[in-house]
């Protein structure tokens, strides 16, 4: 879902060299230790991409598991849409973020091609599309460059939010380089700039291994590659069996559904959307630590919003990526960049936090309309006669996932290692929001999903 970007200058400034446009170089996955003690039952709550992979691991070690779905069908935040366009288009996930990751790995052994395309990026001013290769000539933009070079690369101990530490970095009349910074940071984290911890993004860019290239699918879509990812787990999936209830603390660990069927196990792995957690639509048995609730509190995972308007014809920048806006909708791009031989006429609207509330509280044809007038204010273009049809993915309104992906809230001192730690040696925890660093990415998921199994193999 994310589109993160890195030091957006550092092309320009640092005489950086870009890696070939199609990658045709992979690692091999990360593989755990052979030994691995563990020889009973486990149950996996969720079929996310984290709940996919933990028992893709676990079938490698001949562990018996069951994975539990509530909705009908499996992938979480992955999911594609076909038939609006002559390409899948993905509604979730929709880039690799760095090929230094298991799942950049786990595409390339599918043989799936991977681009990284060689677009531009603008920014609207004033009707104006401004390329990206002229920000830092510019002196309403440059300060908006600069601040982010800092949360890439600084060290930032306040746990403030974004917009209160960048009062006095960037004064109000900077309003283009806050347009700059808002789209680039915490719309890409998925919230709000008044929400965030500053703290939290300095952390993640600074640690992040995962390298800095976004690729995409130049065909297909990541659905296609789940299923030919997880061939033998997707059938065996228990969907629509919602979990309401998690026993344990005696030998076995228990799962119950909502038509009161339990499910025993020796040890559990939750792997459904922190969102979940934190409204106590599962019950556990006895409670879980303080804690480990405070942190759950400590996270938020906003209203996240993806719009697709097909029109008649392109009047977008034929070599665009993306466009910021001085609005609250940070941010449009091409919907059709990278793929093979398709029509550019696709947009994809890019929306969370609060910008993303008030959309989802419009009729969707209300909130179409919102989105055509504030594109025609700043572009200065008339699209609503040209507009075909459109789609909306609204993830706050799916019952199982309710919210886009995690961020640690501002002043909440957010700690994810304490969110991801395992209860009683029987309940353990995986899914995007218990990565420290990789958070909100299908990689940061299937991350956590090693390691809870780790845990288990090893306790």
């Amino acid at each position: 879902m994310r589109r993160r970007s890195f030091l957006i200058q550092s092309a320009l400034s640092a005489g950086w060299v870009a890696l070939p446009t199609l990658f045709e170089f992979g690692c091999k996955e990360k593989r755990m230790d052979k030994e691995f003690k563990f020889k009973g039952h486990v149950n996996i709550v969720g079929a996310g991409m984290a709940g996919l992979y933990a028992a893709k691991l676990l079938t490698q070690h001949k562990i018996s598991h069951t994975v539990f779905e509530a909705s009908a069908q499996v992938g979480g935040r992955i999911k594609s849409l076909n038939g609006f366009e002559t390409y899948p288009i993905e509604l979730g996930a929709e880039e690799i973020h760095g090929e230094n990751s298991i799942w950049f790995d786990s595409l390339f052994q599918l043989g799936a091609k991977l681009i990284n395309p060689d677009q531009q990026d603008y920014l609207s001013i004033n009707g104006e599309l401004v390329p990206e290769y002229l920000w830092d000539q510019d002196s309403r933009i440059k300060p908006g460059i600069e601040v982010l070079n800092e949360l890439e690369t600084g060290s930032i101990l306040s746990d403030n939010s974004l917009s209160d530490w960048w009062q006095g970095r960037l004064p109000q009349d900077q309003r283009l380089s806050q347009t700059l910074v808002y789209a680039r940071s915490c719309n890409d984290f998925g919230t709000s700039a008044d929400r965030i911890s500053v703290k939290a993004i300095n952390y993640e860019n600074r640690e992040w291994r995962s390298g800095d290239n976004n690729l995409i699918l130049s065909s297909g879509s990541f659905t296609d590659y789940l299923e030919k990812l997880f061939p033998e787990i997707i059938p065996k999936v228990k969907v629509v069996t919602p979990i309401t209830r998690i026993n344990y603390g005696s030998e076995y660990t228990e799962v119950i559904d909502a038509k009161g069927v339990v499910y025993p196990a020796e040890k559990t792995i939750v792997t459904v959307p922190l969102s979940i957690l934190k409204q106590g639509i599962i019950q556990f048995d006895p409670p879980l630590p303080t804690e480990k609730i405070n942190q759950f509190n400590s996270f938020g995972m906003d209203t996240g919003i993806k719009m697709f308007l097909r029109f008649s014809k392109t009047w977008w920048p034929e070599d665009m990526g993306s466009i910021i806006l001085e609005d609250s909708l940070p941010e449009i791009w091409a919907t059709s960049q990278g793929k093979e031989a398709v029509l550019n006429r696709t947009l994809t609207v890019f929306v969370m936090g609060a910008g993303a509330e008030i959309l989802s509280q419009l009729e969707p044809q209300a909130a179409v309309n919102r989105v055509l007038g504030r594109l025609e204010y700043y572009l200065g273009v008339g699209l609503a006669q040209d507009l075909q049809k459109w789609h909306i993915q609204d993830w706050s309104k799916e019952p199982w996932i309710q919210g886009a992906y995690s961020y640690a809230k501002a002043g909440a001192q957010a700690n994810r290692k304490i969110l991801r730690q395992p209860v009683n040696q029987q309940i353990y925890f995986a899914g995007e929001a218990m990565n420290d660093v990789h958070y909100a990415t299908v990689q940061g998921a299937m991350e956590s999903a090693q390691r809870a199994v780790w845990e288990i193999g090893t306790s």
